[in-house]
Order: structure tokens, then C-alpha cells, then sequence
């Protein structure tokens, strides 16, 4: 019981940690089986009332003639691009960095085939300069010890094997 016990201290500390907004985006992380398929099998638990609620507003319908969902918005962005004259960046790009918006011109610019095979980190440090917002030599601890934190306890986790029974298990909603 004090195994199954670390483990799920292990796990929760995992879980309530704040990380910074890098890791699993844009610093890809490996993670133990376990946890992958939970995370996998957690996304097909059904939603709820309010977010169907959300996606019929997206569609078009009688009330909302004009409705749209975020795949057509996102098809509409290049068609906004088009170049400006007097700077060398074009419409969306330069609204994005005026806005200081770095995670929408990271998507923006990772489109591009210029920066497909660029590193994403780098792109992303690229992104938040262009919208003077560098990144601070906090965040590049806090990144190392996220990481860090991470591979530590997916160590710890794997160290730790549980014994499985077999049984009947149910989910109640």
C-alpha cells in the first residue's frame, strides 16, 4: 500500500504542476506508456452539455447564419496575409506582433515552409522577440527544472511496478 501510495503522490505532483507553457507544445516530452494511453482515453470521455452547446453555435444554423468553427478560420488567416507595402512583414504577422500575440504568430509563422523545419523552440524564442517579449533567463530555468521534474518522476514511476489483478472495473458519471 506506502508503494501505491508514492505513486500516486508521484502522479498528482505530476499532474498540479504548474508547467511553463513550452513543455508538451513546443518541447515535446516522453512520457511512460501509462500515462500516454490515459491521456488518450481521457479525450473520449464525453463532453458535456455546455460544449455541445458551444459547437452548435459554430455551425450554421437559423439563429447563427454566420457561424463558423475554428478549422474555416484558420483556413481564412492566409487569405488575410497579404503583403504590405511599406513593411517588409505582411497583415497578419504585423497585427500579431503589434497585439504581442507570440503563440498565434508561432502557429502563423510554423506554416510557413521557410520555418516548417526550423526547431520549435527556436521558433517560438524567435516569435516571442519579434513581439519584445524575450525569453527571460527564469523561464529557461524553469523550463530545465520542468524538465527535469518530468524525467525524474517518469523514472521514479517506472522503477515502481505494481502488481495488476484482474477485475471488473466501471465508471460512474
Amino acid at each position: 500500500m506506502i508503494l501505491f501510495s508514492n505513486i500516486i503522490l508521484i502522479m498528482n505532483n505530476l499532474i498540479n504542476h504548474e508547467f511553463h507553457e513550452t513543455i508538451g507544445n513546443i518541447i515535446k516530452v516522453e512520457v511512460n506508456d501509462d500515462m500516454r494511453k490515459g491521456q488518450e482515453l481521457s479525450q473520449r470521455i464525453p463532453y458535456n452539455y455546455i460544449s455541445e452547446m458551444e459547437n452548435n453555435f459554430k455551425s450554421i444554423t437559423e439563429d447563427n447564419p454566420l457561424g463558423m468553427n475554428e478549422e474555416d478560420l484558420i483556413k481564412l488567416i492566409p487569405r488575410l496575409n497579404f503583403n504590405l507595402p511599406e513593411t517588409h512583414y505582411r497583415l497578419m504577422e504585423k497585427t500579431l506582433i503589434e497585439n504581442q500575440d507570440y503563440s498565434n504568430l508561432f502557429d502563423l509563422l510554423s506554416t510557413y515552409d521557410i520555418y516548417k523545419n526550423m526547431n520549435k523552440f527556436t521558433l517560438y524564442s524567435y516569435c516571442r522577440n519579434l513581439c519584445n517579449k524575450p525569453i527571460l533567463e527564469k523561464e529557461y530555468k524553469k523550463i530545465n527544472q520542468d524538465l527535469k521534474l518530468i524525467k525524474k518522476s517518469m523514472k521514479q514511476i517506472n522503477k515502481k511496478k505494481i502488481k495488476k489483478d484482474t477485475g471488473k472495473y466501471n465508471i460512474v458519471f
